[in-house]
């Protein structure tokens, strides 16, 4: 990995800026958006792999956990979802609500296997207290109650609808 992957991103970026241009005089502006999201995600694949290696390596040298990594690859996905957001945006915002909620959805995803270790934990904390199961039940079900209008609030919010976030 060295200066060839720099002339390999300006060259992917060049090819689709003359494409996007040539399409958008051709009065093909929906086709030069999809063209200019196709070398973006192109682009972000190159660089997801790189960094990639690059957190394998930071796992090695810092010793990280399984957790830390999941957390790391959900802020990476949200990041790429965000830029992949604010190119859609500005031609089709509808195609743009659905790539936010891909990846936050895809985010939830990489977490899962923590959130269940996390309710494992509470759970097993709660029975060597000596409480009642019911107890981490009724907490494990007003958190995901939380998460979940917290996430649609999110979604409201990011889709203009403030008012409707607010209730």
């Amino acid at each position: 990995m060295g200066i060839d992957v720099v002339f390999r991103i300006a060259a992917i970026g060049i090819i689709t800026s003359v494409v996007c241009q040539v399409l958008s005089r051709a009065g093909r502006e929906d086709i030069a958006t999809l063209a200019a999201l196709s070398g973006l995600v192109i682009v972000l694949m190159m660089v997801i792999s790189m960094l990639g290696e690059f957190f394998g390596d930071l796992r090695e040298v810092f010793v990280l956990d399984c957790c830390a990594m999941n957390a790391i690859y959900a802020a990476l996905i949200c990041i790429a979802g965000a830029l992949v957001c604010a190119v859609l945006r500005q031609q089709r915002p509808e195609l743009a609500m659905g790539a936010a909620l891909a990846a936050g959805t895809a985010a939830i995803m990489v977490c899962l296997g923590d959130i269940r270790q996390a309710a494992g934990a509470l759970s097993a904390l709660v029975s060597a207290a000596g409480l009642d199961a019911g107890y981490s039940a009724l907490m494990l079900r007003a958190c995901g109650i939380s998460l979940i209008a917290e996430f649609a609030t999110q979604i409201c919010v990011d889709a203009g609808e403030s008012a409707l976030a607010g209730r």
